[in-house]
């Protein structure tokens, strides 16, 4: 007989349209976290906020941070006979990588890989049709793309016009400007 259970892991994952501040304050509140501890929840780094927990729980702790803004992964646990058969079962980790993508990970401290070079062999470019102008006899201003003329308008027909005196408040115009 095998018990399934479940870890919830939290890996600072919120929603699109969630406030980041808000998602963290809410979460603090419901599970009464110190700051600290919310400093490491909020670390970016995956973390089990739950383990070893039945379906129905882990389902709460999920729906919970959902409705606080964040998302939770609810990952399978299998104890007992059924989770060794299946570990027996499972070849190691390097060798599932390399049958299931054709890709390996690095040793955990063997620093920066290194690029093959080989398949970026240097081209051979033609420049032989290119020339510089020699002498000081040219500037930037030679390579200043050429505008095409504006056409101006034809405002030949229009006129200014005199203002119109002001009047003061008694209808006689305002001299004493």
């Amino acid at each position: 007989m095998t018990d399934t259970r479940y870890d919830v892991l939290f890996s600072g994952e919120l929603k699109p349209e969630a406030d980041p501040f808000a998602v963290r304050a809410r979460i603090q509140e419901l599970f009464k976290l110190s700051d600290q501890a919310a400093n490491q929840l909020f670390s970016g780094k995956t973390i089990a906020v739950k383990r070893d927990l039945d379906l129905a729980k882990a389902t709460k702790f999920r729906k919970a941070f959902l409705q606080a803004g964040a998302f939770v992964a609810v990952v399978e646990k299998t104890t007992g006979p059924a989770a060794e058969q299946k570990k027996a079962e499972q070849p190691p980790a390097k060798e599932q990588g390399n049958r299931a993508q054709g890709l390996t990970l690095a040793a955990t401290n063997s620093g920066p890989l290194e690029a093959d070079n080989s398949a970026f062999a240097a081209r051979e470019i033609d420049t032989s049709h290119l020339s510089l102008v020699t002498g000081n006899n040219w500037s930037l201003e030679d390579a200043a793309p050429t505008l095409p003329p504006v056409a101006l308008p034809d405002i030949s027909h229009l006129s200014l016009v005199e203002p119109e005196p002001e009047e003061d408040g008694d209808g006689e115009p305002d001299e004493s400007r």
